[in-house]
């Protein structure tokens, strides 16, 4: 069996961070979003890994290699567009990439196929495909288990037969329509069968019908109707994404929780660098990971659930709490950062307060005093003035290739 992990998304909802770093390439609970699924892939066996890129994706070819660092191997697709618009559709894109892996002389085989921005906790990939294997499946997809019904109408849901065979598949119901709170992930198992022979042939009719072949319940609509053996394998815990400023903030949270590290004989929710100073007066507040060179003065209040980068700086009485702060940025005296996203080399100044699920992008600078609402976004390079409230987008025309001269330059 082959993994094939779909990476080549562009992030717009999580912009500007990624108009520097791939979305699958930012960290959760200080590693790469993406490296968490290639250690559990590895974990349950499964070496051989193709990962799904567009051409502006070069930075995670650069980390992972050929994969021998982690232990697996891995090849890349690269898909030549530039942008969301001109991709061939989510199932296009699943069919393009396991015919391409072919052509290039790999044998037909079976496939698990993963979303990359996901982070999932709870499901157990070695026992999912040995359900898989006992069914004798076509398919078999990880079902989540929604802790909340009215989650239902924000994903495609399922409902199983008494063999756990999916016997009907529905679309972000409204919940009292739901026929169950079993989510379907973005986390399948494909046969050699189904990928070599159904997949091309549903996206062939979706074409001969001017349909871009795109959303992945209604591939599974048509496999479930004419009568595929597509299985359903139930999972709890959490599953999350790097999605937007909110699901990534949320999932980071959830994932720090499993950091595990011992000081003096204790178990402890911390990573902190031999090389970060922090003054005796701070205040540090686990799971935190404060990574080299960052320096805390007196009277900051660090953590929980907060990620701060190399080189960064906050200063005195400041408070950053479940937040991640990028390398080289600055959050100066008695500032707030509550739930927010601090891209590098930005600067909070005195006093300043950045709410919930907001972004303070690449080298901008938030004014003295200024207040930044919830869920907004200040874009790369601009100023906000002393005494300013930004609510919703403050932004310049920016390209990705003036950060990346910005950041070689320096």
């Amino acid at each position: 069996m082959k993994a094939v992990l779909l990476a080549g998304g562009y992030g717009t909802r999580l912009a500007p961070i990624t108009m520097r770093i791939p979305k699958v390439m930012i960290p959760i609970a200080g590693k790469p979003s993406i490296q968490h699924l290639i250690e559990q892939l590895r974990e349950a066996g499964i070496v051989e890994i193709i990962l799904s890129v567009n051409t502006t994706q070069k930075k995670i070819e650069e980390y992972f290699g050929n994969g021998s660092t982690f232990g697996v191997k891995i090849s890349y697709i690269y898909e030549h567009t530039k942008s969301d618009a001109e991709k061939p559709g989510a199932v296009g894109a699943i069919n393009n990439i396991i015919q391409e892996s072919s052509k290039k002389g790999a044998e037909k085989d079976d496939y698990i196929i993963i979303g990359a921005d996901n982070f999932v906790w709870g499901l157990n990939l070695k026992k999912f495909i040995e359900f898989y294997g006992e069914k004798k499946a076509e398919a078999a997809i990880a079902l989540y288990d929604l802790p909340n019904r009215s989650d239902v109408e924000h994903f495609g849901v399922v409902q199983l037969d008494e063999h756990e065979r999916i016997i009907r598949v529905q679309e972000k119901p409204k919940i009292e329509e739901t026929i169950s709170k079993l989510a379907s992930t973005a986390i399948y198992l494909m046969s050699e069968k189904l990928a070599f022979e159904k997949l091309p042939d549903y996206v062939k009719t979706q074409k001969e019908q001017n349909k871009k072949p795109d959303r992945i319940g209604d591939m599974w609509i048509n496999f479930v109707e004419t009568n595929s053996q597509v299985y359903g394998f139930k999972f709890s815990g959490f599953w999350g994404d790097v999605g937007s400023a909110q699901t990534y903030i949320e999932t980071n949270k959830f994932a720090m929780n499993l950091i595990k590290t011992k000081q003096n004989g204790k178990t402890m929710q911390r990573i902190i660098s031999e090389t970060a100073q922090i003054d005796k007066d701070a205040k540090i507040k686990d799971p935190v990971i404060i990574e080299d060179g960052v320096k805390i003065e007196k009277w900051a209040v660090i953590g929980p659930y907060t990620h701060i980068m190399k080189n960064s700086t906050v200063h005195e009485g400041a408070r950053v709490s479940n937040s991640i702060v990028f390398e080289n940025a600055v959050i100066e005296k008695k500032a707030e950062v509550e739930e927010a996203i601090i891209d590098c080399r930005a600067h909070v100044k005195e006093e300043a307060k950045i709410e919930s699920y907001s972004i303070i992008g690449f080298a901008s600078k938030a004014g003295k005093k200024t207040r930044v609402m919830p869920r907004s976004k200040l874009m790369p390079f601009i100023e906000l003035n002393d005494n300013t409230i930004l609510e919703g987008e403050a932004k310049l025309s920016i390209n990705c290739d003036k950060i990346e001269d910005e950041l070689k330059r320096n």
